[in-house]
């Protein structure tokens, strides 16, 4: 039996629904959902000028526990791939399995490629903190910065994990510089338009996967683009202390 499927099970028993609620799941509907983000309704923002008016892909997917936005924005001498990942419903929480290289190896630009490291650094956001580190892509001669954050980490989990992550890289365009300085700036004006954080979530919607939007997300074999692990599936029940484990 899969961790994914335990985890379905656990959620319905919590919440008084029949074993077989995990294709019918949150107000009467029933998941995936992977579609385009509709126009105009981006969930990841950049304050940063150039990117601000790049042109960008986004796609949404709504699980059984998670909602998140994939988005890619590339600008003449950038490209950026994000990913923000938020919890639907209050006795769910993110299981994040990544450190900052593991990341980064996610992305279809870094799988496979040698690295050097360079420094790593936090930047102040608009919730708190985001780290970064610093690497070039030796082969493809690109300068690079990983991301990663986590935070609203439920005090009811005995692992005390996340509700919300937002993570991805960017590079410079081969033989460009990417300073840790750019880094920063960038990382300091993003924003998470709350305005649009739950509509995704719909009484009664049927599940619907949007295959193009998915190649967007996932990116096809060899791709410089996308992440091979979407969709990513890190929400699960949270497990409150004296519940058998974390005790």
């Amino acid at each position: 039996m899969s961790r994914r499927f335990i985890a379905i099970l656990s959620f319905a028993a919590a919440i008084g629904l029949s074993p077989h609620a995990g294709q019918a799941g949150f107000f009467s509907a029933s998941w995936p959902v992977a579609t385009k983000a509709p126009a105009g309704e981006a969930l990841i923002s950049f304050k940063d000028s150039q990117l601000a008016k790049a042109a960008a892909q986004r796609v949404w997917y709504t699980g059984a526990f998670e909602h998140f936005e994939y988005a890619r924005l590339e600008t003449r001498d950038l490209v950026v791939e994000a990913v923000y990942d938020t919890i639907i419903g209050d006795q769910t929480i993110l299981d994040y399995p990544h450190w900052m290289e593991s990341m980064i190896d996610t992305w279809n630009r870094n799988r496979g490629q040698s690295k050097s490291w360079g420094k790593s650094g936090r930047a102040q956001a608009w919730h708190g903190h985001i780290d970064y580190k610093l690497y070039r892509l030796q082969g493809a001669n690109q300068h690079c910065a990983g991301f990663n954050s986590e935070w609203d980490h439920s005090g009811r989990d005995s692992y005390g994990r996340p509700g919300k992550l937002f993570f991805g890289y960017m590079c410079a365009k081969a033989g460009e510089t990417l300073t840790e300085n750019r880094v920063e700036n960038i990382l300091k004006g993003v924003t998470i338009d709350k305005r649009f954080g739950h509509r995704f979530v719909k009484p009664g919607q049927t599940a619907s996967v949007d295959q193009a939007a998915v190649a967007i997300a996932s990116g096809a074999a060899g791709s410089a683009t996308g992440n091979h692990a979407f969709p990513f599936e890190f929400g699960t029940h949270h497990v409150e202390s004296g519940a058998g484990f974390g005790n």
